[in-house]
């Protein structure tokens, strides 16, 4: 069609300004007819000329559907017209469309009449027939066109008839499947049935009801499924069946309604199916159907359910009985013989089992079979199967015996009057399972009863001996039954009892009782004491042997009371056996709770006891009757069983627990001796504990088992074991080191002036190893022990050694124990010291040795020190032992234990970590590193080895590195041994060495060959030597401290203890010892030359010696008397006196020795005759007391001095005027009351001494001996004294000294305190005076002290560090030298050595020119001043 604008409208669509009728582009034209071509009509009829539709897309998107049709779609496009005529194309079919507008179209696919079809099958015409299953026509296409099998055309026709040339696809997707339906709605999705319903073929658009008499569980099916049997279905649309009413049979399928009862004798419960009653065939098959009522009907039976005829048959009624009943009443109740049961002591059931009897008389319609109904009837989407075994019927049920049934029961319980229940039969009628009347089959038989019908077999413990029973009898006392249906009753057997009525079993005889006899009701005897019985015992003889239901002895360990039953151990109830009482036990077949008796010594008895437990080892039992052990407490030990006490732990062991059996040994460094409890001893003494105690400080040990402190060793003297159980005193490292070669090519004198350097060379083989040296090289090194020094001008080598005899420590252990145990005793071997490997004698040392030792140093028991020598397989060094104990004894590697004494210090052997500093070195001495307080010159170290240098002071303990810190000081001289000078105190060294008089005299004979008038080296003047100063000469004799010699006594034999002692092997000590020979001088020389600097001072009248004696024994026999024996000390360095415990002088005893240490004949150096003195008279009440004598030369009367010299002491004379003179000091003691302590009075200068609030100064400081009171008073006046004079306090003109008494009296204390006794032996006086008869002479003047021993004399003065007289010079004023001595002859010299009482004012020895001078006598060195000087 041309586009032709309309004239009237200009537009080209038909109705421009129309607003609702569709726009679209059109023509309206005239149609008129022309014969002629020219004329036309005039008919006025109109053609209309349209755009052409065009169709461009279709929704929805994907286009399809279902086949059957309706699938709405909406089609887009152009010049749509709004027409009746409008139409859809889909596939073959044509349908209505609906205008939306000139661009939508509306419109629903019609239903697919073929199965598949496309647009090219529709209009080639190339459908064909086909049958249907259902016999259904249809159309579908050829199996050409299978491949696009659902696509069709869509095309649109404005007009219905002329469709479009554009088209789209649509795609039918298949009819809706069997089981399912296809909303209208749903364009694609298919949906379930649902249960209840069915949708049977294809295309369903809705589902379809179940219709009445059928259900369906499932979803999704085509059909529905027919009520069961036993099953209703009245409702449309059931998804599962209703169970068949109660009452009813539902004996076919598909009922709707339950309308057949239940049939007569039987009530039917809910889903009953089948109206049988039996599984038979459909007639009768045997006389055990009563009726045929009873039996299926060929109507109720389907072809899947004929029974068999063998099959047993429900509700079967037979007369006819069973009879099993026995007369053993063992297999009325089990299946074992009486016999067998009765030996078993047991019954078949417990007590609380539930008794079913399996014997009697049994008639065989009460046994049939009964149908076995589902006990779950739910149907909940069941699909029944009936050629399954799931599937069961539910059979009508014979109405319960004792009841009748009417046709239509419906349950089993009856309801009087209810008839669709069931009714009770007449009473003793027998009513028996499924009875149709009221009087059932007749009266109870003998053996039954019925009470209601109901026909009941006589239960076990009764009895129905008639006909007609409607109640069984109970069996009577004595009697049971136990089988069911009986006519009378069993006897109860023998071992039972059958108490009470209506028993079903015989009871067992009950534990702790006898059942001798049949047909008893209770136990006719009680078992006896000492047996048990347990249950079923039959005979009182426990020795019968024909049966084991008899009395058993109750079993050991318990006891049995009369009438026990069991022989298990319930406390308390004496049904059972009771335990033994504990501290006893008990034997077999016990009565009594003693059983046996007492449990015995060394046993214990528990709870329950058989037979008594020995005691274990650790454990006691010291009583009769324990119960149990008691455990060893510790310190005690049970090495065995049955112990009834314990043993204390053996000396050498411990036992630190509880409950000890084997005892420790001591391990090494550790001790136990006893058990201090044991012993009585409480004070916790180290050894008496539990444990074993390490070695006291001073001792060590490398032994096991020791059993005392005692068989500790003790360190050797000059060593320090500072702790307690010591095992490693010294080491390795305390070994002598090799002397080790410096290559260096020194000569002598370079290699000398080193420290620890030697020159020589070394003795035998040198080790032969390798070091690096400076270059990098291995230079060999040849090193040794042994070295051989050699003379000025002789070739050696220069070696090093800082310690070639070994450390100070290994020095003193190689002399104390000195060579090796076996060689000191006949080849005996040691045990190792503890070592655990040694197998000798000994074991690992279990046993104490005691090594022999010599705590003074003897040269005969020198040894020869082990060395180290290189080993080249190890690597390093290895130890060679010597001959010496110590090399055994240090070859540990471990850090040394002990340590040398301190330089200043004397260690004694045994000496602690306390007492190291108790003993300082002597005064005048120098005491080194490890020295030992051994007075023999020859010991390496003892403590009288050096003297004090010349020109020096040595107070008590000083060492070798202070022995030149204390130079002499100014106006005064020090020779050699010098202490403290302004005391005068010195070495004292032959009092020291213990020289007698004789040896230590420098005045005396002997002489050595020319030793008379003898000049000495440097000197001017020739004088007299005795052997004393020949021996003090050699002993510094430089040659002969190089020169040795043997030791041989007279008879030629080797002079030392050790020879051919018969305790030891002579073979080691046979050969003479070496010594020194300046060593051997010095010995018999008091090197420091007091004796004679003493005379020096007493001839120049600077020391009164005798009065010095006098005081010193007065106060030493004050002290002799108010000791007691026990008090008397130990001299010091005195070792061989251990009579007296060292703490015992000034102990404070009250009571006085015995009459001898009280009287002494005593000389008082006047002339008079010797007195005997009785001190005890002091004792005495009111006695005078001891009065010291303190005459001196300074007790005068001087205004000069204004009486003030020397006032302390001045008191007078003695108010008898006796042989005391001038006391200065009265002591007296009184005890009226021998019980209390004597009241002591010390009384000075005429007064009583007091102390603070005035009271007695003895008693004030607790002192209650005479001699300790006076020894305090003197240390502390002496005290006062010496701080005074040095802190110038007491400087008085002319005084710068202590008072005479106080220095003599203090002197006499430090003599007691260090000799004891022996100060009698040391001090007094001797010989007669050659120059005045009537006195005497000191015994020796070295023992004098006096305190201007070493100041210069008068006159003098001397530089600090001077070493002799000769360095006292004079001080500038005018000095009187003597050249010669003062011959006897001289008067003055008589005068000199006179006691000059009297005299004194004619004599003075200040040296004031106004006094008269006495002349002097003094050596040619000495010098005095004369000139009018103040000191």
């Amino acid at each position: 069609m041309n586009l032709i604008r309309d004239p009237r409208t200009g537009s080209l669509k038909l109705f421009p300004t129309a607003h609702y009728y569709p726009l679209y582009y059109s023509k309206l034209v005239p149609v008129e007819m022309s014969n002629n071509g020219q004329d036309f009509t005039n008919s006025g009829i109109r053609f209309l000329y349209q755009q052409d539709a065009k169709i461009t897309a279709i929704a929805p998107e994907p286009a399809r559907g279902w086949d059957t049709g309706y699938t709405p779609l909406f089609i887009t496009g152009e010049y749509f017209v709004n027409s009746t005529k409008l139409r859809c194309r889909i596939g073959d079919r044509t349908t209505r469309a609906t205008f939306v507008t000139s661009k939508l179209i509306f419109c629903s696919t019609p239903t697919h009449p073929t199965s598949e079809m496309d647009h090219g099958q529709h209009r080639h015409k190339t459908v064909f027939q086909t049958n249907f299953e259902h016999a259904d026509r249809g159309i579908t296409r050829g199996p050409a066109s299978a491949g696009n099998a659902g696509n069709v055309f869509v095309e649109i026709a404005n007009n219905g008839d002329d469709f479009t040339s554009s088209y789209t696809f649509f795609n039918y997707t298949g009819p809706c499947p069997n089981g399912y339906y296809c909303p209208i709605h749903d364009l694609t999705s298919q949906q379930q049935c649902p249960r209840g319903t069915y949708c049977r073929g294809e295309g369903n658009r809705n589902f379809t009801m179940c219709p009445q008499g059928t259900y369906q569980p499932l979803m999704g099916q085509s059909d529905c499924r027919r009520c069961a049997v036993g099953y209703i279905c009245p409702d449309e649309g059931m998804i599962v069946p209703r169970l068949c009413p109660p009452g009813f049979v539902c004996q076919v399928t598909g009922l709707t309604v339950a309308s057949q009862p239940c049939p007569q004798g039987h009530f039917c419960l809910e889903g009953t199916a089948t109206s049988a009653t039996t599984c038979g065939r459909p007639k009768p098959s045997s006389s055990l159907f009563p009726t045929l009522s009873h039996a299926e009907r060929s109507s109720t039976v389907r072809s899947s359910r004929k029974s068999r005829g063998h099959q047993l048959v429900l509700g079967a009624r037979n007369t006819a009985c069973w009879q099993n009943a026995t007369t053993d009443f063992a297999l009325q109740v089990n299946p074992y013989p009486a016999r067998f049961w009765m030996e078993r002591h047991a019954l078949p059931l417990s007590s609380t089992a539930t008794f079913k009897p399996i014997r009697g008389r049994y008639c065989l319609d009460d046994s049939c079979l009964r149908l076995e109904d589902a006990e779950n009837m739910t149907v909940s989407d069941y699909m029944f199967d009936y050629s399954t075994s799931a599937y069961a019927l539910r059979r009508p049920i014979p109405c319960p015996a004792g009841t009748y049934c009417h046709p239509g029961t419906a349950v089993a319980s009856g309801n009087m009057k209810n008839f669709t229940t069931p009714q009770p039969c007449f009473e003793s009628m027998y009513c028996p399972e499924g009875s149709l009347e009221p009087k059932g089959v007749g009266q109870c038989p003998k053996g039954y009863y019925s009470p209601f019908g109901a026909r009941i077999a006589c239960p076990a413990g009764s009895y129905c001996p008639m006909d007609g029973h409607w109640d069984p009898l109970p069996c009577p006392p004595g009697r049971f039954n136990s089988m069911i249906a009986q006519l009378e009753c069993s006897k109860c057997p023998e071992g039972f009892i059958c108490p009470g009525f209506g028993r079903v079993d015989p009871a067992i005889c009950p534990p702790g009782y006898i059942c001798s006899r049949k047909d008893l009701a209770a136990p006719n005897a009680r078992c006896p004491s000492g047996f048990f019985c347990p249950n079923g015992t039959l005979t009182a003889d426990p020795f019968r042997n024909d049966t084991t239901l008899r009395p058993y002895p109750c079993r050991p360990g318990t006891y049995c009371m009369g009438g026990a039953g069991f022989d298990v151990v319930n406390n308390g109830n004496y049904l059972y056996a009771q335990n033994c009482t504990e501290g006893f036990y008990c034997e077999l077949g016990s009565s009594s709770p003693m059983g046996s008796g007492l449990c015995p010594k060394g046993f214990t008895c528990p709870l329950g006891t058989a037979v008594p437990v020995p005691t274990p080892p650790g454990y006691f039992a010291k009583l009769l009757g324990m119960v149990e052990p008691a455990a060893c407490l510790p310190g005690f030990y049970a090495p065995t069983i049955e112990t009834v006490e314990c043993y204390p732990c053996p000396p050498g062991t411990q036992c630190e627990n509880d409950a000890t059996a084997v005892a420790t040994i001591c391990p090494p460094g550790t001790f136990r001796s006893r058990l201090g409890v044991v012993m009585g001893d409480t004070s916790g003494t180290p050894g008496t504990g539990v444990i074993c105690a390490g070695c006291p400080q001073g001792t060590w040990s490398k032994n096991w088992e020791l059993r005392d402190a005692g068989e500790c060793t003790r360190c050797p003297p000059g060593t320090v074991c500072p702790i307690d159980g010591m095992t490693r005193p010294c080491t390795q490292a305390d070994f002598p080191k090799p002397y080790e070669p410096t290559n260096m090519g020194e000569s002598q004198a370079e290699c000398l002036k080193k420290m620890f350097h030697y020159y020589g060379f070394l003795v035998g083989k040198p080790d032969e190893f390798y070091v690096l040296g400076n270059v990098g090289q291995e230079v060999k090194k040849g090193r040794g022990p042994v070295f051989q020094s050699v003379a000025i001008g002789i070739e050696g080598s220069c070696y090093f050694n800082d310690q070639p005899d070994g450390t100070v420590v290994y020095q003193r252990f190689k002399d104390y124990y000195g060579p090796l145990y076996p060689i000191q005793t006949m080849g005996n071997f040691h045990q190792g010291y503890g070592d655990e490997n040694y197998e000798g004698y000994f074991g690992r040392g279990s046993l104490y040795i005691d090594l022999p030792v010599s705590r003074l140093y003897e040269p005969a028991r020198n040894c020869t020190a082990g060395y180290f020598t290189y080993n080249r397989t190890i690597n390093q060094d290895r130890w060679v032992i010597g001959t010496c104990e110590a090399d055994i004894i240090c070859n540990y590697v471990d850090k040394a234990q002990s340590q040398p004494c301190s330089e200043g210090y004397v260690c004694d052997e045994g000496t602690t970590s306390i007492s190291q500093l108790d003993n300082k070195c002597l005064e005048g001495y120098v005491c080194d590193f490890g020295t030992t307080p051994d007075v023999n010159l020859e010991a390496t170290q003892g403590q009288l080895a050096e003297l004090c240098p010349r020109g020096y002071v040595c107070l008590a303990g000083t060492g070798a590195g202070q022995k030149y810190s204390a130079k002499c000081p100014a106006g005064y001289f020090c020779p050699t041994g010098s202490g403290q000078v302004l005391f005068g105190r010195m070495a004292n060294d032959a009092v020291n060495q213990k020289l007698t008089a004789i040896e230590a005299n420098p005045f005396a004979p002997p002489y050595p060959p020319g030793g008379k008038d003898k000049l000495l080296p440097a000197q001017l003047y020739r004088r007299d030597v005795n052997m004393h100063d020949e021996n003090c000469f050699n002993n510094i004799n430089t040659v002969l401290s190089d020169t040795w010699e043997y030791k041989y006594d007279t008879m030629g034999k080797p002079e030392h203890p050790l020879y051919e002692d018969e305790r030891r092997d002579p073979s080691w000590n046979r050969y003479p010892a070496q010594v020194n020979l300046a060593i051997k001088a010095g010995k018999r020389c008091g090197r420091d030359h007091k004796w004679r600097l003493t005379k020096d001072v007493i001839d120049s009248l600077e020391c009164n010696c005798r009065q010095q004696i006098i005081r010193v024994l007065s106060i030493w026999r004050l002290w002799r008397c108010t000791k007691g024996w026990t008090q008397v000390p130990p001299w010091p360095r005195e070792p061989d006196n251990y009579d007296w415990p060292p703490w015992s002088y000034g102990a404070g005893s009250v009571k006085l020795g015995k009459p001898k240490q009280c009287k002494f004949n005593v000389d008082f150096d006047n002339g008079e005759p010797v007195q005997t003195v009785d001190l005890e008279e002091g004792y005495k009440e009111d006695a005078p007391g001891l009065r010291i004598r303190s005459s001196w030369l300074d007790l005068e009367e001087d205004p000069t001095y204004n009486n003030v010299r020397w006032k302390h002491w001045d008191t007078g004379k003695a108010a008898d005027s006796n042989i005391w003179e001038r006391p200065g000091t009265h002591i007296s003691w009184t005890q009226k009351d021998q019980s209390k302590p004597p009241i002591i009075r010390l009384v000075v200068r005429g007064r009583e001494l007091k102390a603070a609030g005035n009271t007695n100064y003895c008693e004030y400081h607790g002192w209650i001996n005479a001699y300790d009171c006076l020894r305090h008073y003197i240390t502390e006046e002496y005290k006062t004294q010496n701080f005074d004079r040095l802190a110038g306090t007491r400087q008085l003109p002319g005084y710068d000294r202590f008072d005479p008494y106080t220095y003599d009296a203090h002197y006499a204390i430090e003599l007691i305190e260090t000799f004891g006794d022996r100060v009698g032996e040391l001090i007094g006086l001797g010989e007669p005076d050659p120059l005045n008869p009537l006195e005497k002479l000191p015994l020796r003047l070295d023992m004098c002290q006096c305190e201007m021993l070493l100041r210069c004399p008068n006159g003098t003065s001397s530089l600090v560090g001077s070493t002799s007289r000769f360095d006292c010079k004079k001080t500038g004023s005018e000095v009187l030298l003597r050249t010669m001595p003062i011959p006897e002859s001289n008067p003055d010299y008589k005068r000199l050595n006179s006691s000059l009482f009297d005299e004194r004012l004619a004599s003075d020895l200040t040296g004031i020119a106004t006094r008269k001078i006495v002349p002097i006598p003094m050596n040619a060195y000495e010098t005095v001043r004369s000139d009018a000087a103040v000191f």
